[in-house]
């Protein structure tokens, strides 16, 4: 008898889980259909502040510059809705090909990788490029913060 519960508890615990990993997948998959918030509106970027503080704008030149700015900014948010739907389908055929070329076991990790890969594509694409990381600047003339997904050189292992 306790060999029997045993199979059954295994049994159990083992059909829980495709389940609860099944309903997960749909989750995931309906909400990856669903339109993406609109970003949040960018603090001042540095190029901006720069300004600012380097050419002594007045008030007005401030005003008129950010106006230009907002609809630079809307313009481009225009022209990534119209090019998504294009990256879209030439990244999922790209990564159809990908996949026809690897093993079952190999395509398993590389969806997890195209997932992990979707979800970071997915902040920049809509959000932009994440903020700078507080601590010392790059080098010279390197304005661009460091990747999210990377540590900043100087904390990189050495081999």
């Amino acid at each position: 008898m306790n060999r029997f519960a045993a199979l059954a508890a295994a049994l159990a615990l083992v059909l829980s889980g495709v389940a609860i990993g099944a309903l997960g997948a749909v989750l995931l998959l309906e909400r990856s259909r669903r339109p993406a918030p609109p970003p949040p509106p960018p603090a001042a970027a540095p190029f901006t502040r720069e300004m600012e503080l380097r050419l002594d704008l007045t008030a007005e030149q401030r005003a008129r510059i950010q106006e230009v700015l907002d609809e630079s900014r809307r313009e481009a948010d225009a022209i990534r809705r119209e090019l998504r739907p294009r990256l879209e389908s030439h990244l999922e055929a790209t990564r159809a090909r990908i996949a026809a070329l690897l093993t079952p076991e190999q395509r398993v990790k590389f969806e997890e990788l195209v997932q992990e890969d979707r979800r970071r594509a997915e902040r920049s694409f809509l959000e932009g490029p994440p903020p700078p990381r507080p601590g010392p600047p790059g080098p010279p003339g390197d304005d661009r913060p460091p990747r999210d997904d990377r540590p900043p050189p100087d904390d990189r292992p050495t081999r």
